[in-house]
């Protein structure tokens, strides 16, 4: 996870050790308990994001010739005067959720916990192998590894 910070300098020497203690208390909670391990598996990432001043570490869109601080569609979403068409185009115009959109909402982040640490690489091999279909595969942090 912090190899790219690292590359960019925004980690040292003198910051490289906590991260390793991180990493190691990361590893021990991921035997421990894996749906608690995503909490302190992230205190690596709070940790660089901490000391380069909230710069998103692992993140390589920011050097994008195009990269804007916010993404396009949530003006859309969020205030357009047309979102309810929006809405209706993509079928949740009748929904009973207030608001309709959130770009995280904490319960999907808090029912996907569990799953956090589970690998499932051996369904992208099965696609890959066996159905031969072409994969891009982007996982946040881990794309720049």
């Amino acid at each position: 996870m912090h190899l790219v910070a690292q590359g960019l300098n925004i980690l040292d020497e003198s910051t490289l050790e906590q991260v390793v203690a991180l990493q190691q208390r990361c590893q021990k909670m991921q035997v421990k308990n894996a749906v608690k391990a995503k909490d302190t598996c992230y205190d690596i990432m709070n940790y660089i994001r901490a000391m380069s001043g909230d710069v998103e570490g692992f993140d390589a869109c920011i050097f994008d010739y195009d990269w804007v601080g916010q993404e396009d569609y949530l003006p859309m979403m969020t205030s357009s005067g047309k979102k309810e068409d929006i809405y209706k185009a993509l079928h949740v115009d009748q929904s009973t959720k207030d608001p309709k959109f959130q770009q995280m909402p904490e319960s999907v982040t808090t029912a996907l916990a569990s799953d956090n640490m589970v690998d499932y690489s051996s369904y992208y091999q099965k696609l890959i192998d066996d159905q031969k279909v072409p994969l891009l595969i982007m996982a946040g942090e881990f794309d720049m590894q």
